[in-house]
């Protein structure tokens, strides 16, 4: 019988196949923001950037804050949701509890839309706001989905690195991009979506608890076309150039029992996605993923970021004191950045999170060495700490496929 290999897909490993990086996604907010609400007094900006820039200025405030983490598109829709909240309830038209500890909150500025001056934005504005950006990022990614094929150097090359994983492991891919890259080579791994009706069948997963592939975040091949008794019932459409019907701008709020309001998308963006979870598919593909992190004899990262915390205390939880488990991670960095014994940003203490390594022993084979040094020799950096065997690459995840031999060989441990 083959060991379970669990793999977690993150933003990285979607570079090189032409999908937007975390900034990337900013700018196109910044641009489509623009066409949305500009600002009636500055046509040169939008209700996106007065807020961004608001919560810049903050943050700068205090040199001690990560400011490049709590900028990126994420936290600033899950401000604008939190802003909304509040300001829904000043308007009368919401309740949480916490508001009335809070005096008042700035006035908005004047806005056009479409193309109407308005006095100033209101609460509604920015959840308008926010639905719209994550339907037009959803537009974005499915006309770069259409055309990934451009891409066939890159797709062989990780095609051949999954056919080597697959030929030694029974894999789990637990995806958390929206894009179709990882669809695109391995299409027969198992998403609890029925083929012939496109509807989600959580008994499939059961069904077929390895060998899966789980866009726990969503995917722009999902599409909410249900009936009006289920009209946020997600079903899987194979078809990006057909039309989809996700439009979560002109749905209802989905309310969390804590009174944020989040859209009732095919997709999670955004923080706050514990809260989100709690729809099919998205929940059973939580659910099995806590299962598959319990079974999985060695776990392989590509390009994540580690900043999704359900995701890395349900790894997390399953201890590595009780069962050894092989883990490899697969990122890019910068030739000048120095090694996991001396990294203090934000992506060190997620992987210390998730993997609860010791830095002073990512060392074997020798002394401290920066990243060049890995990236020159294209090696690991290999923990010497034996109960939990980590080793790190940093050539990014192309070269990764062309050394797939290395990377199994240090799976197999």
């Amino acid at each position: 019988m083959k060991k379970k290999l669990l793999v977690v897909v993150g933003a990285g490993a979607s570079r090189d196949f032409g999908m937007p990086t975390v900034s990337d996604i900013d700018k196109l907010f910044d641009q489509w923001a623009l066409k949305i609400f500009p600002l009636g007094d500055d046509l040169t900006k939008s209700l996106y950037t007065y807020y961004k820039d608001k919560v810049h200025q903050y943050y700068q405030a205090n040199p001690n804050n990560r400011l490049n983490v709590l900028m990126n598109f994420e936290h600033l829709l899950f401000g604008m949701q939190q802003l909304q909240t509040i300001a829904l309830d000043r308007e009368g038209t919401n309740n949480r509890h916490l508001n009335a500890f809070i005096v008042d909150i700035e006035g908005f500025p004047e806005i056009l839309h479409w193309g109407k001056r308005r006095a100033v934005a209101t609460g509604s504005d920015f959840g308008i706001l926010h639905g719209r950006l994550v339907d037009n990022l959803l537009d974005h990614l499915r006309d770069l989905g259409r055309t990934i094929s451009g891409k066939q150097k890159q797709l062989d090359l990780l095609k051949n690195f999954f056919a080597a994983l697959r030929s030694e492991f029974e894999l789990g891919i637990v995806n958390l991009n929206y894009d179709n890259v990882i669809l695109s080579v391995c299409p027969e791994l198992e998403t609890g979506f029925d083929i012939d009706t496109g509807e989600f069948d959580k008994q499939r997963l059961l069904a077929h608890p390895w060998n899966f592939h789980y866009q726990l975040h969503g995917s722009i091949h999902f599409d909410m076309v249900g009936t009006k008794s289920e009209m946020h019932k997600i079903f899987w459409n194979p078809d990006l150039s057909s039309t989809f019907q996700s439009n979560s701008s002109g749905r209802n709020d989905n309310m969390s029992s804590e009174g944020n309001s989040h859209l009732n998308s095919s997709i999670i963006a955004g923080l706050d996605k514990t809260n989100q979870l709690v729809r099919d598919p998205f929940m059973s593909y939580y659910s099995q993923t806590v299962r598959a992190a319990f079974e999985a004899d060695s776990i392989l990262f590509l390009g994540y970021g580690f900043s999704d915390k359900h995701l890395n205390k349900c790894i997390a939880a399953n201890r590595f004191d009780k069962k050894k488990r092989k883990v490899v991670v697969i990122d890019y960095a910068e030739m000048d950045k120095e090694g996991l014994e001396f990294r203090t940003d934000s992506w060190a203490f997620g992987l210390h999170e998730t993997v609860p390594y010791n830095a002073h022993l990512m060392n074997k084979g020798g002394l401290p060495k920066m990243v060049y040094h890995f990236r020159r020799t294209n090696t690991f950096q290999s923990s010497s700490q034996p109960e939990i065997p980590l080793s790190v690459w940093y050539n990014g995840l192309l070269e990764a496929c062309q050394n797939k031999e290395m990377i199994l060989a240090e799976l197999l441990g």
